[in-house]
């Protein structure tokens, strides 16, 4: 069984927030606000404040199902690491085969399913790739050429592989399921990250083709966390962070990719950096943890207010929306989809929950589903990846 990345994320963030740091921890506010700072909950544009009665969701919750044309994706031998739902309704799932040594597994599969659910027999062998090119997948994703990219590390096992397990790997598969050879160094980037137990916790895919990957690992009971840049060609981009890597006090498998441009969050503001690496300022001067993009192009996020988390939105400029009633989030929270009204479901130990468009209180949709992480097909539906079980959802 594998630990969410994200309630990860979360717990720690809050931890950051409670204790003391050196880095400045903004509440949501609009920017130019001028006069002295309002009095502790009287500021409209803090998540922690208060809303008027009037500002509350009007909109109804609504119901969800299973949905009944897709046969839910399990697997009683190898765990289940990631999904992501690609065109024409197909799903990608990334599974740690079974058997290796303790911590790496044997491997990883990359399995292509229809929109049925049923594996694709066009890609790789009978639906399925096997490679030991790349151990404990948590991160995947499809770049607009259709090719795959897998995020993990090295697999330790010195009869089948030279790795050490201490690297960060991303592996690229063409759609048919090959191992892509002009990729990296003979289909996959190799990413130095010195601590002892190394993991990757998320994968984003730019535009380009570039691929932002987050990482964490503890070594004698210290944790770092950070992330890379790989460039199209898979190489690293040295420019990006210090000598490549992007240090974080926390992790930061809640950032985005928007186009040409990668959105990370941090305590003290949502940073935006191209693939070239350079950074390009702050989205949002606030303290996020993780972030999503409406289709109207504002921003939904997991927000600190005080030492609380809450669900906030601000506008394409990056200014709070004082009108969006946030409610707080747990540090059991595991992740969040935005809808196409601009509501949100998002996920914790109660199950799936509705935020309507204007905020409000949320109502428990899908009770007892342990998701891990949430996203949405192109066609509307949900796609809920938790323990050992793909499924997907109708409204």
């Amino acid at each position: 069984m594998r630990l969410s990345a994200s309630t990860a994320c979360i717990a720690l963030f809050v931890a950051i927030l409670a204790g003391c740091t050196t880095e400045t921890v903004v509440s949501p506010q609009p920017s130019g606000t001028e006069g002295p700072d309002p009095a502790p909950g009287d500021d409209p544009s803090d998540p922690s404040t208060p809303k008027d009665p009037d500002t509350t969701n009007e909109a109804k919750a609504p119901s969800v199902k299973l949905d009944a044309t897709f046969k839910a994706i399990s697997d009683a031998k190898n765990d289940i690491y990631a999904a992501v739902p690609a065109a024409g309704g197909k799903t990608y799932v990334a599974l740690r085969k079974a058997g290796g040594a303790i911590g790496w597994g044997s491997g990883t599969l990359v399995r292509r399913y229809l929109a049925s659910g049923t594996l694709d027999s066009s890609f790789g062998t009978q639906g399925e790739v096997s490679t030991v090119l790349v151990a404990n997948p948590s991160g995947l994703g499809v770049d607009a050429d259709g090719r795959v990219l897998v995020g993990g590390t090295g697999l330790y096992d010195p009869d089948v592989t030279s790795d050490t397990g201490r690297e960060i790997v991303v592996l690229r598969l063409t759609g048919e399921g090959d191992v892509d050879t002009g990729y990296g160094r003979s289909g996959r980037a190799m990413l130095t990250y010195s601590a002892a137990n190394t993991h990757t916790s998320a994968l984003h895919v730019l535009s380009d083709g570039s691929v932002f990957v987050s990482a964490w690992g503890r070594t004698s009971g210290k944790e770092t966390f950070g992330a890379f840049l790989v460039n199209p060609a898979g190489v690293g981009v040295s420019t990006f962070g210090t000598n490549g890597f992007l240090s974080s006090p926390f992790p930061v498998d809640g950032a985005l990719a928007v186009g040409g441009e990668v959105l990370v969050p941090t305590t003290s503001g949502l940073m935006k950096y191209d693939a070239a690496g350079a950074s390009k300022g702050a989205a949002i001067q606030a303290g996020i943890a993780q972030v999503k993009v409406g289709k109207d192009g504002s921003y939904t996020a997991i927000a600190a207010g005080g030492e609380q988390l809450y669900l906030a939105r601000f506008s394409k400029a990056g200014v709070a929306d004082a009108s969006f009633d946030g409610p707080e989030i747990g540090e059991d929270f595991a992740d969040f989809v935005v809808l196409a009204d601009n509501s949100v479901l998002y996920a914790d130990a109660a199950g799936i929950s509705w935020v309507g468009p204007k905020g409000g209180s949320p109502t428990v949709i899908a009770k007892d589903v342990a998701a891990q992480r949430l996203a949405l097909t192109a066609d509307g539906k949900l796609l809920v990846t938790s323990v050992g079980k793909v499924a997907r959802y109708t409204f």
